[in-house]
């Protein structure tokens, strides 16, 4: 499964495009920090297969939204993982299960925090293989480069969980306080970056947008800072 978006704020609607094999499963998500703090749970949810494009890797899975869930006023900005699991029907301890993570966003930004951590998502699609091709041949299908990725498609976010996750625990072990955002909220939400005194960039943040980079280089003109 993928979420409509990567990132959402309090008062927004979390759409979950699932293809399940099974007719119920159950879903489960967590804030993931320096601990994990559970924010929903559902059981029984109906399951519905859908087939996986030839193009799903450049274009999209094109599949409904099998889960909605309003983002809570309490589910603080940080990263996110929702579970899915369904029992393969020989014992319950016997699960096949999936994550599908997200970012929720401050719902006011720079209130508690004057510093934003923004996750490498865009180098995370790029290296991405679910559905046969990433922007590289050493990883792709029959190492056939792609040229094009989609966002709507399973993302495993593996760069934020080799460098990003291992910071993001330090900090909030010792009492730094972040928000949170995903690259192309620098682009489509530029406005939030005015509201903090430092953005950071942790790991390996390699793709970019021209927008991206003029909404960065304009905050550090006016005075901010990027580490």
């Amino acid at each position: 499964g993928y979420p409509d978006h990567q990132s959402y704020k309090p008062g927004d609607t979390l759409r979950l495009h699932t293809s399940i094999e099974f007719d119920k499963f159950d879903l489960s998500i967590d804030r993931v920090g320096k601990d994990r703090k559970r924010v929903h749970e559902a059981k029984g949810i109906a399951g519905k297969a859908w087939p996986i494009p030839a193009n799903s890797s450049s274009k999209g899975c094109g599949w409904p939204a099998g889960v909605e869930i309003p983002i809570g006023d309490d589910w603080r900005t940080g990263y996110y993982e929702a579970d899915i699991s369904a029992s393969l029907g020989r014992t319950s301890s016997e699960r096949k299960s999936t994550k599908i993570p997200f970012v929720v966003r401050s719902e006011k930004p720079g209130k508690d925090t004057k510093i934003l951590l923004q996750l490498s998502t865009n180098t995370d699609n790029a290296y991405n293989t679910w559905g046969g091709h990433s922007l590289y041949a050493y990883n792709s299908r029959n190492k056939e480069q792609g040229r094009r990725v989609s966002s709507h498609r399973p993302m495993p976010w593996g760069p934020y969980k080799r460098w990003e996750a291992p910071f993001v625990r330090w900090a909030e072990t010792h009492g730094y306080r972040l928000d949170y955002a995903v690259n192309n909220d620098l682009e489509l939400h530029p406005e939030i970056l005015d509201r903090y005194n430092l953005i950071l960039s942790v790991g390996h943040d390699e793709y970019w947008s021209t927008a991206m980079r003029d909404s960065l280089e304009g905050f550090v003109a006016r005075g901010g800072n990027a580490a």
